[in-house]
């Protein structure tokens, strides 16, 4: 939605539709939030802190910069039903993990310890999530795993990027969906033909 959003932007901008002032970042931000919560994070790009319900900018920091596996198992899970699972949890009384913690003061994603609140109602719902995660973590030059979003893909940091395809290789012989990347300060842009 959010590169759909830049290029819509840069087409009407083109055709004299508007003026460029118009649909500056701020502009697309709020036009965004409407479209999806995740929409101005992509607009912003980098690494950065939202909250509410993820569109309103608190601030933002500097990438990492490592490589990354995403793995995701043929299961998918419905974003609301986690996040009900999520309410279920907390109206019984189990905790979640602190999504503020200190070291949000450094400046640096590298810094923040992963914590991902929804993990556990999302393993609850598709166990193969845990599979993925302890599997992963188990495997040589793994820094960390953790679940992305609202599941059910798996981020993986490696330490190196040979490490990384081996660990990709791996995952795609248990018959997940995988692939090597890695993090950085990339946004929602259009890119010149």
């Amino acid at each position: 939605a959010a590169a759909a959003l830049v290029g819509a932007a840069a087409l009407w901008v083109q055709a004299g539709a508007v003026e460029a002032a118009q649909v500056a970042t701020p502009v697309l931000e709020r036009v965004g939030a409407r479209l999806g919560a995740d929409v101005p994070f992509f607009l912003r790009g980098g690494a950065a802190l939202y909250d509410g319900t993820g569109t309103h900018f608190v601030r933002d920091f500097a990438s990492r910069k490592d490589t990354v596996v995403i793995i995701k198992p043929r299961e998918g899970l419905s974003t609301a039903a986690v996040y009900r699972a999520f309410d279920d949890l907390r109206a019984a009384g189990t905790p979640a993990e602190d999504p503020f913690p200190e070291e949000f003061a450094s400046g640096l994603a590298a810094d923040i310890p992963l914590c991902n609140s929804l993990q556990a109602p999302a393993v609850g719902m598709a166990p193969v999530i845990g599979d993925i995660v302890r599997w992963a973590a188990a495997q040589p030059g793994v820094c960390a795993a953790q679940m992305s979003g609202s599941g059910s893909a798996v981020f993986v940091i490696c330490s190196d990027f040979a490490g990384a395809c081996k660990l990709t290789a791996g995952a795609k012989t248990r018959g997940w969906w995988a692939r090597t990347s890695a993090f950085g300060p990339v946004k929602a842009a259009a890119v010149p033909a």
